[in-house]
């Protein structure tokens, strides 16, 4: 679906989906990753990276069912999107790991990694990816790493170490700052923060502190956007508030 941001009534893109996830635009183009088969309900060919255009047009498939899975987050370069998975589609057994292929594939292809998985361990959990200035960072762990585009290897960029006992969590990237936050728990209470690093290195900045919970973070030219669940005392529920920090 879509709906202006003006406001307004929404209308469907596409229908018929076998479990979408990890939504993402790139220009006029609408990218997901379909989870594939629910007990076996859907046609063989549901599973993997789709695209279409916002005006309901032009629907393609880009990578197969092996590399369908439970997706978590689409980055895009001019040429390429990027693509996560955190396990297979059943009863399929696609491994988790960072995924690669181009954004024009006129018809299914077999998807590269970008990052070898000898690199980040077995069964890698890498999530999350972004794309800022010709580097691609992800997730992995409770740490962000990142490589040139060129087709270096990885290397650790923000590692949570720097901070006993805390993980990172969401995080996003404009042209100057790596934006993430970490989450802290003690006597069964969680307290998170927002911070900063720049691209070009250095210590984290704060942003923003005293949330019980981030649930997603973005950036544009003017500011940046926080979902969190407001601090509160254990036991009382509070709806989640957008914030937005001026750049």
């Amino acid at each position: 679906m879509k709906a202006p941001i003006t406001g307004g009534p929404a209308t469907t893109v596409v229908s018929g989906r076998s479990r979408s996830t990890s939504i993402a635009v790139d220009g006029n183009q609408v990218f997901w990753i379909d989870l594939g088969p629910d007990n076996r309900t859907q046609p063989a060919g549901s599973a993997g990276l789709f695209r279409i255009g916002q005006n309901g047009t032009g629907l393609t498939q880009i990578t197969g069912e092996a590399a369908g899975g439970i997706g978590n987050g689409i980055a895009f370069s001019a040429e390429d999107v990027f693509y996560s998975v955190r396990s297979g589609a059943e009863p399929l057994a696609q491994k988790p790991g960072l995924y690669q292929a181009q954004k024009a594939a006129a018809a299914v292809a077999v998807p590269t990694e970008p990052w070898s998985p000898a690199l980040l361990g077995p069964r890698q959990y890498v999530r999350n990816p972004a794309v800022a200035d010709g580097y691609l960072y992800a997730q992995f762990g409770c740490s962000i790493v990142r490589s040139s585009l060129s087709g270096e290897a990885p290397s650790t960029f923000i590692e949570s170490g720097y901070d006993p006992g805390a993980c990172i969590g969401n995080f996003t990237v404009d042209s100057t700052h790596v934006y993430f936050s970490t989450c802290r728990s003690s006597n069964n209470v969680q307290a998170c923060s927002i911070e900063r690093v720049p691209v070009a290195g250095g210590p984290p900045e704060f942003v923003g502190a005293g949330y019980s919970a981030v649930r997603g973070i973005a950036v544009d030219a003017q500011a940046l956007y926080v979902r969190v669940k407001p601090w509160t005392t254990p036991g009382v529920r509070v709806a989640d508030t957008v914030l937005r920090f001026a750049k």
